[in-house]
């Protein structure tokens, strides 16, 4: 019986109801085919109430389902959707047929289907093996002829074939899995892979890759081969070097920081030449004792040049040579300290004066003769360093005191006189003026200012022509005119007698005559000689002409 899908096709067209038995269950013909509600038997009721037969149920999948009528017709159809997949007459294909003639049973889980005794038998079963270790066992379908393949509970053990893998287990897509050997060594210095063939763990060298060697005081740090020691993380130690000889350096293994100790008293090089003895100090300094270059000579200036003192002249400068005997000492181009000798002269004819190298100037009293400037002493000589006098002189004779009066004379109001007063005194004791003699002579005369001679008016000739160069002749004093009273002597000018070369002014005094060569305003000095016992003096004064008035 040909069907095409339809459960129209395979019941006669007309309205039917599908009915449950008394088991509640119950189908629905529908246009698409039958839908299940139940698993249970079923009876297909004729409209009408009319009832056919019952139908047997045959349960080959959870999701296939398989009615059989009462003409034979087989109906196959999904549980899900209703949807018929077969519908045909069940028929007989081994009926008044042989044994072993072939046939098919409609079962597609029998792969040799032969008739026995009028029925076609299904032999040789599909056999639904596991296909792996993670499934199981299958069941045929016998619409189809496939297997099922439903996977094993996830975490069966299973063997996924690999070496590499352990604790292998089914997972929940049904694939055998184990977890992979861990060959990690955590040695960053080797290539660590596990042997496929063995399942053994290879840690192969691993030279050059980065690592971390533990040291906090190493840096860069990588793997080294070490021949015969395999491979190793080695880093480069951290300079901890300061440059500094004064200091401990080291790295401190826990920060990784470099420490530097001060060492101080260790021995250094403080790298000057002109140093010695260097020591380190608490300042972590190294420093030495500056080389002393003082050769005690102030003409040089000293230096230490690359270790050696160097004493350098220096010329025109100031210094002290240690000889007291000299002064203004200089340094000279050879480094060496002179100065001019110092004179030791101190203008005391008492003393012998020298020069002491060490002290300087030496003056030692002597005993030779001396004056001392005191003419009332004779045979002066030095003691103690002074000249002292030796016998008193005789002093009556001795100096002359001078004056005149008036200093100024006015030859128009004056008159014809003036007195000039001469004085001689004891010049050891100028107190004590000594008289002079009665009857002692004067000489006057007059010069003019700037003559330093006072000769006897009368030995002078008298110059031509006149005018300004002449000097009056016979200008004697009044001898009745002249006094002495103790000590002085007054002189009065009188006329003086017509002198040879001169005229006189009949208008004028006759002491006007003896200034005429006086200009007027200008001074003249006016002499006079006197004698005291043996010795002659003379007294010179000096008087300012006024009013002179012209000369014929």
């Amino acid at each position: 019986m040909e069907t095409d899908g339809s459960i129209s096709s395979i019941i006669p067209t007309r309205p039917v109801i599908v009915e449950s038995t008394p088991t509640g269950a119950s189908l629905e013909l529908l246009d698409s085919g039958f839908v299940v509600y139940s698993t249970t038997a079923f009876a297909l009721i004729e409209s009408g109430a009319t009832i056919y037969q019952d139908l047997d149920f045959t349960e080959w999948e959870p999701a296939y389902y398989r009615l059989k009528t009462e003409h034979g017709e087989v109906i196959t159809f999904q549980a899900a959707t209703g949807r018929v997949i077969d519908a045909g007459v069940l028929c007989e294909p081994c009926r008044n047929q042989p044994d072993g003639t072939s046939c098919d049973d409609g079962n597609a889980c029998t792969q040799t289907d032969t008739c026995q005794g009028g029925t076609c038998v299904g032999d040789h079963p599909v056999t639904c093996a596991a296909p792996d270790q993670c499934h199981e066992a299958g069941v045929c379908d016998p619409h189809t002829g496939t297997c099922s393949n439903r996977p094993k509970e996830a975490g069966t053990p299973c063997d996924d074939g690999a070496a590499c893998t352990t604790h292998d287990v089914c997972n929940s897509d049904g694939r055998c899995g184990g977890e992979a050997i861990i060959c990690d060594d955590e040695n960053p210095c080797t290539r660590d892979s596990c042997d496929a063939t063995t399942g053994q763990c290879v840690h192969d060298p691993n030279p050059g890759a980065l690592c971390d060697d533990g040291d906090a005081c190493t840096q860069g740090d990588s793997c080294v081969q070490i021949p015969g020691n395999g491979v190793i993380c080695r880093g480069t130690p951290t300079s901890c070097d300061d440059q500094n000889e004064c200091t401990r350096d080291a790295c401190d293994p826990t920060t990784g920081r470099c420490v530097h100790d001060l060492t101080p008293g260790t021995i250094c090089d403080d790298g000057d030449a002109c140093t010695r003895n260097d020591v380190c100090n608490s300042d972590g300094r190294c420093a030495g004792t500056p080389i002393t270059c003082n050769d005690n000579n102030s003409c040089t200036s000293d230096a230490c040049v690359d270790g050696q003192c160097v004493f350098t002249p220096t010329p025109e400068t100031a210094c002290d040579d240690g000889n007291a005997c000299t002064r203004g000492d200089t340094c000279n181009a050879d480094g060496r300290c002179i100065g001019p000798a110092v004179s030791c002269d101190d203008g005391n004819g008492c003393t012998d004066d020298s020069c002491n190298p060490s002290s300087g100037c030496v003056h030692v009293n002597n005993s030779a003769s001396c004056d001392d400037g005191n003419v009332c002493t004779t045979g002066d000589v030095c003691r103690n360093g002074q000249c002292a006098g030796g016998s008193p002189s005789n002093c009556d004779d001795g100096q002359t005191v001078c004056g005149i009066n008036p200093a100024t004379l006015n030859l128009n109001a004056q008159g014809n006189s003036f007195t000039i007063n001469l004085s001689v005194v004891d010049a050891c004791n100028p107190t004590s003026p000594s008289p002079i003699p009665p009857g002692t002579l004067g000489i006057a005369h007059v010069s003019r200012a700037g003559n330093t001679h006072f000769p006897d008016p009368a030995s002078l000739s008298c110059p031509d022509p006149d005018g300004g160069t002449r000097f009056e002749t016979g200008l004697f004093e009044d001898l009745a005119a002249r006094s002495i009273s103790g000590n002085t002597v007054s002189l009065k000018f009188d006329r003086p007698s017509d002198g040879v070369c001169s005229t006189l002014d009949g208008n004028r005094q006759d002491l006007i005559a003896a200034m005429t060569d006086v200009l007027d305003g200008s001074s003249a000095n006016v002499c006079v000689s006197s004698t005291v016992g043996s010795q002659v003096f003379q007294c010179c004064t000096s008087v300012r002409v006024l009013n002179h008035g012209n000369r014929q």
